[in-house]
C-alpha cells in the first residue's frame, strides 16, 4: 500500500497537483482513521444513547460519510 500511495503522490508532484508530502503520514491519516473507527463502535453507541435521539441522528458517523469527508481532507492537505 505505502509503494502504491509513494507512487501515487509522485505523479501529483510531477503532474503539480500534489505539494511533497511523507507517503507514510499520508497512509497514517487513512489507516489511523479507519482503525479509529472499528475500534470505537461500542464507545460511541453507548455516547449516543446518553444524547437526545435528534442530535444522535444528526451526529452519528456512517463510514459512508467518513470515508469522502476523509478524501477531502487528504487531497486539500496535499494540494499545492
Amino acid at each position: 500500500m505505502l509503494s502504491s500511495l509513494t507512487r501515487l503522490l509522485e505523479l501529483g508532484r510531477e503532474k503539480k497537483i500534489f505539494c511533497p508530502e511523507n507517503p507514510f503520514m499520508i497512509q497514517l491519516m487513512i489507516v489511523s482513521t479507519l482503525v479509529n473507527y472499528q475500534t470505537t463502535a461500542k464507545l460511541r453507541h453507548r455516547v449516543l444513547q446518553q444524547i437526545d435521539i435528534s442530535v444522535s441522528e444528526a451526529i452519528q458517523p456512517d463510514i459512508e460519510d467518513i470515508l469522502p469527508n476523509l478524501k477531502r481532507k487528504i487531497i486539500r492537505a496535499l494540494s499545492c
